[in-house]
């Protein structure tokens, strides 16, 4: 099994804060550092748990960093950012043309629990809720997986390619 590691989200995050609108990355955008509210968040855990219906049933799990929120379902992901002055940033990332029996799995158990008290209907609320510290998409194309991990104080994602996978 090879891992190629593909990207930092903090890194396009960053770029696209920096830039004030939403584009593609350029070359050289995973070593792009230039947002302090993205660099502040180094120093805090990556908080990745389960959609316990906490969020939109869409997305499985649902991943936090300071101002940055990953909502993770099926056929790829999505990044919103907090901006300055209440602006918001929303990046989408599909898997084109991948499978439509992607199994998505936490991964890594960490020894945090994240409770949700929405609402005042008691029978709403979830206790307990365990949090990982990745997030694997099994079979995004044959032979192909692709993990969202804690990168240590920025989301990032690897590319999980086995043995014998054809990539073309």
């Amino acid at each position: 099994m090879q891992i190629w590691h593909a990207g930092a989200f903090s890194s396009i995050v960053s770029k696209a804060v920096t830039a004030g609108s939403v584009a593609a990355p350029g070359p050289g955008a995973a070593e792009t550092r230039g947002s302090a509210q993205v660099q502040a968040l180094g120093s805090r855990a990556i908080s990745i748990s389960e959609n316990d219906g906490q969020t939109s049933p869409r997305a499985r799990f649902v991943a936090r960093h300071g101002g940055v929120t990953a909502f993770l379902a099926p056929d790829g992901f999505a990044v919103l950012l907090a901006g300055a002055a209440g602006r918001r940033v929303h990046l989408a990332f599909t898997f084109e043309g991948a499978s439509s029996d992607v199994r998505i799995e936490g991964l890594e158990t960490q020894p945090g629990i994240e409770s949700w008290l929405l609402g005042r209907d008691a029978s709403a609320w979830r206790a307990a809720v365990p949090t990982f510290g990745r997030v694997r998409y099994h079979g995004v194309y044959p032979g192909v997986d692709v993990d969202v991990r804690d990168g240590g104080g920025s989301f990032e994602y690897d590319v999980v390619v086995g043995a014998g996978a054809n990539l073309g």
